[in-house]
């Protein structure tokens, strides 16, 4: 697991499911100071983050590894919030924009807003397939993902996403 703490002393840490001072070490503590998104590429093995404070939105390998900038700067980044990924495409939430914006997750080219005018977007999520780890736990002759966890939420029947949009 992965998380970001923006206190005294700003970072990016990950551990392991039990939570384990042997697998718990920091993999981001430089050039950080309000790391609010963070979400995982499965299929590249690496974290996505946004940082607020600094106006970036970065990426490195699970273990801190091969740091780089994705998209830099005030212009383009007021306030990002949440983080997700779908393919080749890597999605933002912004507060001070109030709006969903989208860009190439490899080379951050083709930015552009996919909604405007939501009141505090607070955080974004793809739901597919392809957004899961595999594993023989997840597709163990079920009609879709299941994460075995128990929810508020009646059980969705249906493969299609609650919300979706169409990109461009």
């Amino acid at each position: 697991m992965f998380w970001t703490d923006w206190g005294e002393v700003p970072k990016i840490e990950r551990a392991g499911m039990d939570g384990g001072r042997k697998s718990r070490s920091i993999i981001v503590d430089k050039n950080i100071h309000w790391p609010n998104g963070l979400t995982i590429d499965y299929a590249d093995n690496k974290i996505y983050w946004a940082d607020a404070k600094e106006k970036y939105i970065a990426s490195c390998d699970y273990d801190g590894g091969n740091h780089r900038e994705v998209v830099a700067g005030e212009k383009i980044l007021s306030h990002p919030f949440a983080l997700t990924l779908s393919d080749r495409t890597l999605y933002w939430t912004d507060w001070q924009e109030r709006s969903i914006f989208s860009c190439d997750k490899i080379t951050g080219n083709n930015i552009h807003p996919i909604m405007q005018n939501i009141y505090s977007p607070m955080d974004i999520h793809v739901f597919s397939a392809g957004r899961q780890p595999s594993s023989k736990w997840l597709t163990m002759n079920t009609p879709t993902p299941l994460l075995f966890i128990q929810s508020p939420f009646p059980f969705i029947q249906s493969k299609s996403e609650i919300y979706s949009f169409k990109t461009v």
